[in-house]
């Protein structure tokens, strides 16, 4: 009779720390200073009496949040639920989106406020940790309106790199600081959502070949920076997918001819864009281009205060679809096209302060404008249907007043 064989001796499983070292993007070494946030992150990780139950994946993203948290002082969040607790699962904490296994797939901190409808962050202060690519799930990372301000220069966003298939990225207004837009933007070819407007991106001219790869993208805004007299790459205006456009305040000029090419090249490639907002970049367009009736899809148009002249074109008569127009504060002349009155989706038609002159066409005043506002200038312009009338020395309010913020129209990502 065979003698019994002993039970056999279970593999040795690894600690905390011996696992999170194999992941460590430094190898380990980052723990080799007690004081680093890295090191911080892992002490939190090793004081949970779970952390030996969890899986591999978990202790990943445990490990890639607290880093998160330890980097940008996570005490002195607004809103941390979650981020302190040893049992909340990680897939609960506050701006943490998981998926049904598990794996997060989104984090927001941009914290929009519901009460009054704005964003006002989160108040993550100082470095936004690469460990974040530990999360190798992640889709969409909205960082906007916070204060990153140590993610600075061409490299400080590197690590955007290594996630090949995010889709949506968003740092709108966090002081971020940079000669030009990083050159790692122009590889996340998976985008279908970019918003690193309000920031201190300056100095540098767009790159005509930086959005080229942006096959997907749908949200666009490149607000307020400063790219130092720059066109609008004619390679934007070939996204086949791009639905919404914001470059107000941008230092942005037109081509040779004070003409935007983008919106030539938009207007022939029949672009489904919806919004194009252009206003604050004061470069003295030389009118509207022609093309701009090939946009047919396009419902919002805004280009106050760019001193911008020539006349409205009929084409206008083409964009059946237009909801609200924006013309106010430029040097625009000639008289309202009568084609406007085939606008039978026209809300708003903003365009006091102007040089236009002679009477609104009736086509224009019998559009079906429920609760709409039809603005013009006071001189030398009659309008029977306008609800307002504004010049440099002139001012009639027969309703109220302009309903465009002058803020950027910032969506959240969907």
């Amino acid at each position: 009779t065979p003698l019994p064989t002993a039970a056999p001796t279970p593999l040795p499983t690894m600690s905390v720390r011996e696992f999170i070292s194999t992941i460590a993007l430094q190898n380990g070494d980052e723990f080799n200073d007690q004081n680093s946030y890295q090191s911080r992150a892992l002490s939190w990780l090793e004081a949970n009496p779970n952390a030996n139950t969890y899986t591999d994946n978990q202790l990943t993203q445990r490990y890639a949040l607290r880093c998160i948290y330890e980097s940008t002082n996570g005490d002195g969040w607004i809103e941390n639920t979650g981020w302190t607790s040893t049992t909340t699962d990680e897939c609960d904490w506050f701006g943490v989106v998981c998926n049904l296994q598990k794996s997060i797939e989104r984090l927001d901190f941009s914290r929009y406020n519901n009460a009054i409808s704005l964003y006002q962050g989160n108040n993550l202060v100082g470095t936004f940790p690469p460990e974040v690519t530990l999360i190798y799930n992640l889709y969409e990372l909205d960082l906007s309106e916070n204060r990153l301000l140590n993610n600075q220069g061409a490299t400080g966003l590197d690590w955007l790199g290594e996630f090949e298939y995010i889709e949506a990225f968003a740092m709108y207004n966090n002081g971020y600081v940079s000669n030009g837009i990083p050159s790692v933007i122009g590889t996340l070819s998976n985008l279908y959502y970019l918003d690193i407007a309000a920031n201190n991106i300056a100095g540098v001219q767009l790159d005509e070949n930086m959005f080229s790869p942006f096959e997907f993208l749908e949200y666009l805004d490149l607000s307020f920076n400063d790219f130092a007299l720059s066109p609008i790459p004619t390679t934007i205006g070939g996204l086949p997918l791009l639905d919404e456009f914001y470059i107000m305040g941008s230092n942005i000029r037109g081509d040779s001819s004070g003409n935007i090419e983008f919106l030539r090249t938009a207007g022939n490639n029949g672009l489904n864009m919806t919004y194009f907002w252009f206003d604050y970049n004061n470069f003295g367009l030389q009118g509207i281009p022609t093309e701009i009736g090939g946009l047919t899809e396009l419902q919002s148009l805004s280009f106050t205060y760019n001193t911008h002249g020539g006349t409205l074109p009929t084409e206008f008569g083409l964009l059946t679809n237009m909801v609200e127009i924006w013309l106010g504060y430029n040097d625009v002349g000639g008289t309202v096209p009568s084609e406007m009155g085939k606008m039978t989706a026209l809300q708003t038609f903003e365009f006091f302060d102007t040089y236009i002159t002679g009477v609104m066409p009736p086509e224009v005043c019998n559009l079906p404008k429920s609760n709409g506002q039809f603005y013009g200038p006071c001189d030398d312009f009659t309008c029977s249907c306008c609800n307002l009338c504004f010049s440099s020395d002139k001012f009639l309010d027969k309703l109220g007043t302009s309903n465009k913020t002058n803020a950027s129209n910032r969506r959240d990502i969907p």
